[in-house]
C-alpha cells in the first residue's frame, strides 16, 4: 500500500489490528517532484507479482489519486 499522510497511521492501525503483517505499508512524505527512483527502489524488494494500491482519504476524483497514477506510470515503465 503507498498512501500519503495521516492514513498512513489508520492503515498501520488496521494492519495491526488484523494482524495482516504480510502487507507493507509506504509513506510517500513528499509528491511533488515525485520520488520515482526511490518508489521504484523500494518496489523493487517485492515481488513482480505483488499488487501497488494507492490510498488515500479522499474520494478518487479528489485528492493525489490523478497525480500520483500519471507518476506510477514512469516507475512501471
Amino acid at each position: 500500500l503507498l498512501c500519503s499522510g495521516k492514513v498512513y497511521y489508520d492503515l498501520l492501525a488496521a494492519r495491526e489490528e488484523r494482524n495482516a503483517h504480510h502487507v507493507a505499508i509506504v509513506r510517500v512524505e513528499q509528491l511533488y517532484p515525485f520520488p520515482a527512483e526511490q518508489v521504484s527502489d523500494m518496489l523493487g524488494r517485492y515481488s513482480p507479482n505483488a499488487e501497488v494500491i494507492w490510498v488515500q482519504e479522499e474520494p478518487r476524483n479528489m485528492g493525489a489519486w490523478r497525480f500520483v497514477q500519471e507518476q506510477m506510470y514512469f516507475v512501471f515503465n
